[in-house]
């Protein structure tokens, strides 16, 4: 007698060839996913206390930053990093020349007093002195290169019946040198400004300003004194 196990073979099922094939093989069923939303969070409403203590503790934020933080050099701030770029400001204007322009132009500027050097514009930004404005100005090396930013000037308006805008603007003596040295080098000076008024926006324009080192611009804690620039040619 046989007692060896026996070892079943695996049976296939022939397909009928009168029954329609199975419903399922027909119409596979397709499992879909149920994609959970959340409702968004409704925001809270903060109290008067709360938006005041925001405030002051953004204010605190900012006196720290301009007492601790290192001043960024004006002249090396590309126009897109100025924090002040999104200001009104009115386009950049040759203001001061060691050469009289030729042609039509040259009825639009006089020589400076006495005997410093070059040419000054008559009039700039259109004769807009009798509001508070800021003004920067910027020297050139030569036509067509950098202008590096070196001083700014906020003014409360003046009425120009005698002397002339540079007298009002600029009115240091270590300012005045200054522009003498870049006039004797060939160097040329321009100016541009954007009107101040009493808002919430220019008075963080104004804050944002002590961000900057402008170079003839003396500083209260590093220095009396005109900082010396580095101008490419």
């Amino acid at each position: 007698m046989d007692t060896s196990t026996s070892v079943l073979t695996a049976v296939t099922k022939i397909p009928s060839l009168t029954k329609p094939p199975s419903v399922k093989i027909l119409n596979p069923s397709v499992k879909t996913t149920v994609k959970i939303t959340r409702k968004p969070r409704t925001t809270r409403f903060r109290s008067k206390h709360e938006r005041l203590m925001d405030r002051r503790n953004q204010e605190r934020l900012e006196k720290y930053k301009l007492k601790n933080l290192p001043k960024l050099r004006r002249e090396n701030v590309p126009e897109s990093n100025f924090m002040l770029n999104d200001a009104p400001w009115s386009k950049w204007q040759l203001a001061v020349t060691p050469t009289l322009p030729e042609g039509t132009e040259s009825k639009l500027w006089e020589k400076r007093r006495g005997d410093l050097t070059g040419f000054r514009r008559k009039e700039i930004c259109d004769g807009q002195y009798q509001k508070p404005a800021l003004y920067e100005f910027a020297v050139q090396t030569a036509e067509h290169c950098k202008r590096y930013v070196v001083y700014c000037k906020c003014n409360k308006g003046f009425m120009l019946d005698k002397g002339s805008w540079e007298s009002r603007l600029l009115n240091t003596s270590e300012v005045r040198t200054e522009v003498e040295n870049v006039l004797k080098k060939g160097f040329r000076l321009f100016v541009r400004r954007f009107p101040l008024k009493k808002t919430c926006t220019t008075t963080n324009k104004m804050t944002d300003l002590g961000h900057y080192d402008y170079a003839w611009r003396g500083q209260r804690k590093e220095r009396t004194f005109p900082r010396v620039v580095e101008y490419k040619l």
